[in-house]
């Protein structure tokens, strides 16, 4: 039977339902989140999905509009089952006992899932994941992470965006502001960036509702627009020992970037203290703030 439950919520604007509920208090599933969708978590195994609407639209059928939340209301119910074979013997029950096919199985290796309408035509989604996912190392969404040699860390993550315009939100004050402000609950209240070499680049965080701050420098090594860029960073009170290189690189195929970071620090013990930090989670929380950015 079912051990997680998912309601999905169309929403206009993601990013103003992100602030609204991250306001409240709650936290967000990095897994779940990118730029077509937040999850909320409600309570032990228990989330809201706020799906964008056209997004939202693509999980019920043709024949069917996504209600207006102020003139009406209706949800996706998501239910998690144990197995794939589990998820089949419901749906087959509850097609047999009238109900109606919603969308064809979908099944991405990782996940399994089917649909059906109700006698009332409410949608209920039953599906699979493999535990092994979602606890993978190295992972946090569709940011990807990993140790490489004696001292480096590599992140990927690839957005749907020309590099040229995923260059410059690296590189522009005004659209770092919208995306590298940190997790839910911080601002990022000082951004300086001159990105050439020899210039140097500031960012300054602080907590909304403490008393919480961090401040981060450095300066640009190499530049070759919009390819790659290098640039150290030190941290004003270093959670890691000693600077770090970071080395950014921007592949464009098919109108789409795939962006490889290549963090070099000094000591074997700086960038094993990075991995076992919220860095990479932290890192991914921003990464989708900026998918959103591009995809509006």
């Amino acid at each position: 039977m079912a051990t997680r439950m998912f309601v999905n919520l169309p929403v206009k604007n993601l990013k103003r339902s992100i602030d609204f509920f991250a306001r409240l208090g709650y936290e967000f599933e990095p897994h779940f989140t990118d730029e077509n969708a937040a999850c909320v978590i409600l309570g032990p195994e228990n989330y809201a999905m706020l799906l964008v609407e056209k997004f939202f639209a693509g999980f019920t059928p043709k024949s069917k509009s996504v209600v207006d939340a102020e003139r009406g209301t209706e949800v996706l119910i998501a239910l998690s089952a144990d197995s794939r074979d589990a998820v089949n013997a419901i749906v087959d029950k509850a097609l047999a006992a009238g109900g109606r096919k919603a969308r064809e199985p979908e099944d991405y290796g990782f996940m399994y899932g089917r649909s059906f309408q109700d006698p009332d035509g409410h949608i209920w989604e039953h599906f699979w994941m493999d535990p092994e996912y979602l606890a993978k190392p190295g992972r946090y969404g569709k940011l990807e992470f990993a140790a490489s040699g004696d001292r480096e860390l590599i992140l990927k993550r690839e957005l749907d965006a020309p590099r040229g315009r995923v260059f410059e939100a690296f590189t522009r004050p005004e659209l770092l502001l919208r995306w590298l402000s940190g997790p839910p609950g911080w601002t990022m209240s000082v951004c300086r960036v001159d990105p050439r070499v020899g210039g140097s680049y500031r960012f300054e965080w602080r907590e909304e509702r403490g008393s919480g701050g961090m401040a981060v420098g450095g300066t640009f090594r190499e530049v070759t627009a919009p390819e790659r860029f290098v640039a150290t960073e030190r941290f004003d009170q270093p959670w890691y020992p000693g600077e770090a290189e970071l080395e950014y690189s921007f592949a464009e195929k098919e109108g789409k970037t795939a962006i490889t970071v290549t963090v070099r620090y000094e000591s074997q013990e700086a960038r094993d203290v990075v991995l076992r930090s919220d860095m990479p989670r932290g890192l991914a929380w921003c990464y989708n703030q900026l998918a959103m950015l591009l995809a509006g």
